[in-house]
């Protein structure tokens, strides 16, 4: 085409074109306008909702506060707190799967490295809380290790995973300032445990003067308790006795793996001790390692048929693994030959209340409530205990509300009349209780009754906030077959 038919054709279509392109300049205006308000609009909603949900947290009320962070999400998943949020109410409700799920979909949707390196961190905890140690120095070592809070968690998994060498390494690397964190040396103590006694104690007594002159109670706590039992096993005449004491004193502060690798070699070299035998079968339990339990606990009976000791973590291992004829057998051995020890009856309590042995469950907290040298709190914890088992198991809401005459205006006491018919009384004192500390007990207790006296919906209403507050579960299913 020509210059002067294009000239032409312009000077007729021009004004047709100039509104075309200013038509369509105007459409990309309000194009660009809408998404900017919708942009708006949405960091606005998500800024609501990230209050609200955090307006639920602080109540408690965790079951709403997910259902909102999930909806945050769905306006905006880029959101860094409102994953760690959701991570935290699982890990506080013991649901590791969940914590970790929600975190994972975290490092899918966000691509700062920052946001990422927050998000592994979270991941960390969650796997040191379910016992995934390797899992947890995996992630912890995605986190940022600039910090020394992040360094040290690293080294604790390390060393909760049993792998001294690589935990030695992570705290050597804090420099030599004199405003270290205190908890480095202990750590650096439980490090020393398995080569050098006399190290260990030097590591610990910096950590208790570090955690005194930092005010940290924590550190100092068990700064102080493992300081007593190094010093204990230092006291010990032989080698042996010194590396069995280690043992117990990396029992005490957790650490079973590494207790495992003391008791071996202890074990390896004098198959006839007792103690280390049991304690060995004791650091395996603790790790859920049942199979390498039983061989070394076994063993600490042969040797010594009357350990009481012996016989009660046998008791445990077999209860644990639903050999429940010789967990009684065991938990019988150990009461009989220690009938002092209430860490035994406890636990023979548990078990028998497992087995749904309620009879001799009775018979074993008469005798535990008969007993003279008990304090006042552990009678009263007894006396509760048979209480609730009257009322709940043997069909006794009389001689339930007998004893609970001692306790009015608590908790069991209102149990045990809503039992023997008084609800209206019963829930009065429960909705008094929850006035001054409210419990996930109490809002099921509440629950229950509301139902009997046919108020549906605000027992439903009690039931959600005992599922909220319910942090193992338990009560939880007693919820679900109330709302069934």
């Amino acid at each position: 085409m020509s210059r002067q038919k294009i000239f032409s054709w312009l000077q007729q279509n021009g004004g047709r074109l100039l509104a075309s392109l200013g038509g369509i300049a105007l459409l990309i205006i309000i194009l660009v306008s809408i998404r900017q308000g919708l942009l708006h609009l949405t960091r606005r909603r998500t800024s609501e909702l990230l209050n609200q949900a955090q307006s639920a947290l602080n109540a408690k009320e965790y079951s709403k506060a997910v259902s909102l962070y999930k909806l945050t999400l769905d306006y905006n998943p880029n959101l860094l707190p409102a994953y760690q949020k959701m991570a935290e109410i699982y890990l506080l409700k013991n649901k590791y799967s969940e914590a970790e799920n929600i975190l994972l979909k975290g490092l899918c949707y966000l691509k700062d490295p920052a946001e990422k390196a927050h998000l592994n961190l979270n991941l960390g905890k969650v796997a040191m809380a379910a016992h995934n140690y390797s899992a947890a120095a995996i992630y912890f070592s995605q986190a940022d290790l600039n910090l020394a809070e992040n360094k040290l968690f690293l080294a604790k998994a390390y060393l909760k995973e049993g792998e001294i060498s690589k935990a030695k390494e992570i705290l050597e690397e804090f420099p030599q300032t004199d405003d270290k964190p205190a908890c480095i040396y202990y750590y650096k103590a439980l490090a020393s445990i398995l080569t050098n006694l006399n190290s260990s104690l030097s590591f610990i007594f910096l950590s208790h003067e570090k955690s005194i002159e930092q005010s940290d109670s924590a550190c100092s706590t068990t700064s102080t308790r493992l300081k007593n039992n190094i010093e204990e096993a230092l006291s010990r005449n032989n080698e042996l006795d010194k590396k069995t004491f280690a043992a117990y004193a990396l029992l005490q502060e957790d650490y079973p793996n590494l207790a495992t690798k003391i008791l071996k070699e202890v074990t390896l070299e004098n198959p006839e001790y007792r103690d280390a035998q049991a304690l060995l079968g004791a650091a395996f339990l603790s790790l859920q390692d049942y199979e390498n339990a039983k061989t070394p606990l076994k063993k600490s009976v042969e040797i010594d048929p009357n350990y009481a000791y012996g016989h009660y973590l046998l008791g445990q291992l077999y209860s644990q693994t639903n050999n429940n004829e010789s967990a009684q057998q065991e938990f019988q051995a150990a009461l009989n030959l220690a009938p002092d020890k209430l860490s035994y009856y406890d636990a023979y309590l548990e078990f028998l209340e497992k087995q749904k042995a309620y009879p001799d469950m009775e018979n074993t907290l008469k005798q535990l409530t008969a007993r003279e040298e008990l304090s006042a709190a552990q009678r009263k914890s007894y006396e509760i205990k048979l209480i609730y088992l009257y009322l709940d198991h043997l069909s006794n809401a009389q001689k339930g509300l007998d004893l609970a005459q001692k306790y009015q205006d608590s908790e069991v006491y209102a149990w045990a009349l809503y039992k023997n018919k008084q609800s209206n009384n019963a829930l009065e004192i429960i909705q008094t209780l929850l006035e001054k500390s409210p419990t996930a007990w109490l809002y099921y207790h509440q629950g229950v009754i509301l139902k009997s006296l046919g108020r549906t919906t605000a027992a439903q209403e009690s039931f959600q906030r005992a599922v909220d507050l319910d942090l193992d579960g338990q009560i939880t299913k007693l919820c679900d077959n109330e709302l069934r």
